[in-house]
């Protein structure tokens, strides 16, 4: 638009240990369609893996509360098929671990899962079944059961997980703590102590303190070295006063509970965190 146009090429630069070298290429409008619908079928694989498999929730959104009893034997990822040829196989830096999933799905039973990977290791040729006995043929079928009831319990760690952190801007942080004891809220930062600090104390980062003068941070779940997010909330009052000023919520930085008492705790953070939080807290004004 506006008469601006792209580059009518790139450059490809290869590296590796030894050397690298650099090419420039002009793809073809058909190089440039086979490129986008490659690029379309590693994302949507991608994506494919990443989903949690016949997840049961209570509710859409809700929380995990089993799996699926047809996949109960098999593999939770959704991988695609070995399109590759046996070179390629031979010099992938992830053929083991390929390869084991592949032996898990061959071997999970009477599954569909299972008739399907035998059939696509069946049709294809013989160096296929080769790679795959001969990463993971020294499994036994307790090996391979222990192996998808390990990485079922992984996949579902993970959709729960994402689960809390996606629906973890949608609750005031009072009625998180009171449910879940996670969450801290109605905490002050201790602005002085920050800037107290010299910079030898902490050569990687810096420690932020907050306190709260209610007390009862013991009686939550929090330990030394959780990693903690600090938000703010949609409501924050100004030091000294009553009054309420109304904020967006979102995160301003991270770190790790380094001190922690019934008012009060310290994380150790970046020190760019704490220069952020002062930028943010003169901002408002409070």
């Amino acid at each position: 638009d506006g008469g601006v146009r792209g580059g009518n090429g790139g450059v490809l630069l290869y590296m590796n240990g030894e050397k690298f070298s650099t090419k420039f290429l002009s793809p073809s409008v058909g190089e440039l369609k086979t490129l986008i619908a490659m690029r379309n079928e590693l994302a949507g694989n991608i994506v494919d893996s990443d989903a949690p498999r016949d997840v049961i929730y209570n509710e859409p959104g809700g929380e995990v509360v089993g799996v699926s009893p047809h996949t109960s034997h098999t593999t939770p990822t959704n991988l695609p098929p070995i399109n590759s040829t046996a070179f390629e196989c031979g010099i992938c830096y992830s053929k083991r671990e390929c390869m084991l999933y592949k032996a898990s799905e061959m071997r999970a039973g009477d599954s569909l899962e299972a008739q399907q990977g035998e059939q696509e290791i069946g049709e294809e040729e013989e160096w296929k079944v080769e790679m795959v006995n001969k990463r993971a043929g020294h499994l036994s079928d307790k090996h391979l059961a222990y192996f998808r009831d390990w990485d079922r319990m992984i996949d579902l760690e993970l959709a729960e997980e994402a689960r809390v952190s996606r629906n973890a801007w949608l609750v005031p942080s009072a009625e998180r703590e009171a449910k879940e004891g996670s969450t801290l809220s109605g905490l002050t930062w201790d602005r002085r102590a920050w800037e107290d600090q010299k910079v030898e104390d902490y050569e990687e980062g810096c420690a932020l303190k907050f306190e709260r003068s209610s007390g009862g941070i013991l009686a939550l779940t929090f330990e030394l070295g959780n990693r903690v997010v600090v938000s703010s909330d949609s409501t924050l009052k100004s030091s000294g006063s009553t009054s309420e000023v109304h904020r967006s919520q979102f995160s301003i930085s991270r770190g790790t509970a380094e001190v922690i008492e019934d008012t009060h705790i310290i994380l150790r953070c970046k020190r760019e965190d704490g220069e952020r939080l002062r930028r943010l807290v003169d901002s408002w004004g409070t």
